[in-house]
């Protein structure tokens, strides 16, 4: 258990910390003792975040089915983006539900579904606290699917990682290539379009491509979207700037990983997408490595924080294979949402 980072400031601090990180007014001082405390605090879920993991991974292999599943602590930028949209609603890092998440890729819907019941009917502790999902109510801005569990971690021994929430986030294949092209689109248009803000065009354009993929797979199409993929069709050819772009970063080719170096035993993996040189650098670390690994997770953040074509993650998972198919826009991997888009304009 040393190996794993323990929470070691009060929840007080831990909001004020956040309200520091996206205070434009603050010092550099301010700043600094900010993003010790919200690290500390967001490398505390390491542990919980791998107790759920090994849960949804035992759920999985009970189907006999290669589901890939993998684990993430939330990138700083992205903590700092969510805490700023989500201000006026008094969200305080402290309460944001996914610091710490663990992805699973099934099938299909039915087997989203049946991951979902099996994960549910699991004998823990941990305590359930909602779902969300969004493949029977799609989200109504963006048209994103898939399944959200939220649990609180809960042990007898390790009471002080207790109420730290997990996000498990569960989707098919198809819901997770358009997911990944959102934030692939993202990287190559300095856009944030997965936190809704993007242009009305893209919006619209992702939209309409969210219910082509629900029509695929005969769940409720997009808010404010045609059930109908000859009409959905005409709309998109609206859209050629949208389409050139998604034609253009697929065309460029997929980028594969560069091992700057990985123990034989690697568990955690530091992943740096450089999308101006097309470059994908991956860092192994040992499960034994958990601390320094978030160590050099904040670090390498900052380092880059001037720099929007760098984006930085650190993810959990057996296989660098693994890694490149739950986390496909780090290695701007759209071929399988192109493949759709095609399809759908050649009618």
């Amino acid at each position: 258990m040393s190996k794993y980072t323990i929470f070691k400031y009060s929840r007080k601090k831990v909001n004020e910390a956040g309200a520091t990180l996206i205070n434009p007014l603050a010092s550099l001082a301010d700043m600094d003792e900010a993003y010790k405390i919200a690290n500390n605090w967001r490398s505390s879920h390491s542990w919980p975040m791998n107790v759920l993991y090994m849960i949804v991974k035992r759920a999985a292999a009970i189907f006999g089915t290669n589901i890939p599943v993998v684990q993430r602590l939330k990138r700083m930028h992205s903590i700092q983006r969510k805490l700023t949209l989500l201000k006026r609603k008094n969200l305080t890092l402290s309460k944001m539900q996914d610091i710490a998440g663990c992805r699973a890729i099934a099938k299909d819907v039915k087997a989203v579904y049946d991951l979902v019941q099996r994960i549910k009917s699991s004998h823990i502790k941990h305590r359930f606290e909602w779902c969300d999902d969004y493949i029977a109510s799609p989200k109504v801005k963006s048209g994103y699917r898939g399944v959200h569990l939220i649990y609180s971690y809960f042990s007898d021994k390790n009471k002080y990682y207790n109420g730290h929430r997990i996000e498990i986030q569960l989707r098919t294949p198809l819901q997770h290539a358009w997911a990944t092209a959102v934030e692939t689109v993202d990287t190559f248009t300095n856009q944030v379009l997965k936190s809704n803000q993007g242009t009305k065009p893209w919006k619209k354009f992702f939209k309409l491509m969210s219910t082509v993929i629900a029509l695929h797979e005969k769940t409720k199409p997009a808010p404010d979207t045609p059930a109908d993929i000859s009409k959905i069709k005409i709309i998109l050819l609206n859209y050629p700037e949208q389409i050139k772009t998604i034609r253009s970063i697929n065309q460029s080719g997929h980028i594969l990983p560069h091992l700057l170096e990985q123990d034989k035993e690697s568990y955690y993996f530091l992943l740096i997408l450089n999308s101006t040189q097309r470059t994908a650098t991956v860092r192994g670390f040992s499960k034994a490595d958990n601390k320094i690994a978030t160590e050099q997770y904040l670090q390498a953040e900052r380092d880059n924080a001037s720099r929007p074509n760098i984006d930085v993650v650190l993810v959990s998972t057996e296989t660098i294979k693994i890694l490149q198919s739950t986390y496909t826009n780090y290695f701007l991997d759209i071929r399988e949402f192109a493949k759709i888009l095609e399809k759908t304009l050649e009618g």
